[in-house]
């Protein structure tokens, strides 16, 4: 039976360890972003947007019309006419075409947004699933050591509780189950962040040296902006603004435009002089609207709209970020108080006088040591809240992306 346990054991940390080579870098991991298969066919898009760059022409057409006067050919009439465009619509259009590249910049920073943020959260999720099955690995064998001292003592008659033996014998399976699904969970965290990172093998470790500590997160929070700007989804609704304002103005400019036309007039009269027989005419649009009026209007509507959308976005993020920074403050409050109590706790005590040669039951010690990594699995869970909230807020603040890129993972936030 004990070989059994130890076996399991043996296969949680085989789980957690893996058989790894190379050593990976949380910067690494977060760099390929920039590869994620939205963001490269965005960026190929916005790429292929800007080389096009389409311009509104001067001349919108020309035209070519030619009729015989008297069914006789020699009296042919010719009409060559140039439809144009105004140099103001011209001007606003290339305005509504830059609003629209700057859409598709802030788009692709949105997608960036969005690969960054779900590899934030697998590599917290890793490391706290490695540390979490390191801990519930030694109490497994803390649980199966209490098992055999105290099958021991019942095959001595000293006087134990079958029930204890049961209980414990609970405990360990219990805890077997959730080992198990730990390292379920952790297997299949290391093959989203290989798909993620673009990996050829399986054959690699997360580095986690130099990860942010958790005594350094409210130093790191307290540091970032108070207002979330920077957010894609903020900057992406303000572009939606400049573009609905630029195609207002596109719109104003083709209703006021006044000319429209130049043509150009031959007819071909063998007996009248070459410039008796040309004339050139002007096409001028009237000062009428028309469905112009109902155009603007919509656009004005939808503008509106719009802009009230993105004060009451602006709101909510800003209740989040406050939200974000309250949680980080609670956890962190909470785990000062975890950890003090883990290191003020008899169950230390104990096994600190047991180190320095004090004899103590046998009972009692294991009763210490489980309790003791009780504390520290619980210190994990509540390290594990702190570093989603730090997570939410980067997400809400738009930290995540800001430029330039910062590894808010590495405790020296490096640029990756």
């Amino acid at each position: 039976m004990q070989n059994k346990w130890l076996l399991v054991c043996w296969a949680g940390i085989h789980a957690a360890a893996g058989i790894a080579q190379n050593a990976l870098s949380t910067a690494d991991v977060l760099a390929s972003a920039r590869r994620d298969m939205a963001v490269i066919l965005q960026a190929e898009q916005m790429d292929y947007a800007r080389q096009t760059a389409p311009r509104l022409p001067f001349v919108e057409q020309v035209g070519l019309r030619t009729e015989t006067d008297r069914f006789d050919w020699q009296r042919q009439e010719f009409l060559a006419r140039l439809n144009v465009n105004g140099l103001k619509e011209m001007r606003r259009q290339g305005q509504y075409q830059q609003s629209v590249q700057q859409l598709a910049g802030l788009q692709y920073q949105g997608l960036l947004h969005e690969a960054l943020a779900k590899r934030y959260a697998a590599l917290i999720q890793y490391r706290y699933l490695q540390r979490q099955i390191a801990v519930s690995n030694r109490l497994l064998l803390v649980y199966q050591d209490e098992i055999n001292v105290l099958q021991k003592r019942a095959a001595l008659n000293a006087g134990v509780d079958i029930a204890a033996i049961l209980k414990a014998e609970y405990e360990r399976d219990e805890l077997a189950l959730q080992l198990s699904g730990a390292s379920d969970r952790l297997q299949q965290l290391r093959k989203a962040i290989q798909l993620q990172a673009q990996l050829p093998s399986d054959q690699w470790e997360l580095d986690t040296t130099g990860f942010v500590r958790p005594d350094q997160i409210i130093g790191i929070a307290s540091s970032l902006p108070d207002v979330p700007e920077n957010n894609p989804g903020l900057a992406g609704q303000a572009a939606k603004i400049a573009r609905q304002e630029a195609a207002y103005l596109l719109e104003k400019a083709q209703a006021q435009q006044v000319l429209d036309f130049v043509q150009l007039r031959h007819n071909n009269r063998p007996d009248d002089p070459f410039g008796q027989n040309l004339s050139i005419g002007l096409g001028i649009n009237l000062p009428f609207k028309g469905t112009s009026s109902y155009k603007l209007a919509v656009l004005k509507i939808e503008k509106s709209a719009a802009v009230a959308e993105l004060e009451l976005e602006r709101v909510a993020r800003n209740l989040d970020l406050d939200d974000a920074r309250a949680g980080i403050t609670a956890q962190d409050a909470q785990r000062r108080i975890a950890l003090e109590q883990m290191e003020n706790s008899q169950a230390r005590f104990t096994l600190q006088q047991a180190a320095m040669g004090q004899t103590a039951d046998p009972e009692v010690l294991l009763r210490a040591k489980e309790l003791l990594l009780k504390r520290e699995s619980r210190l994990l869970e509540i390290e594990r809240e702190l570093y989603d909230q730090y997570l939410y807020l980067l997400d809400r603040s738009g930290a995540l992306s800001a430029t330039p890129s910062v590894n808010y993972l590495s405790a020296a936030r490096n640029a990756f």
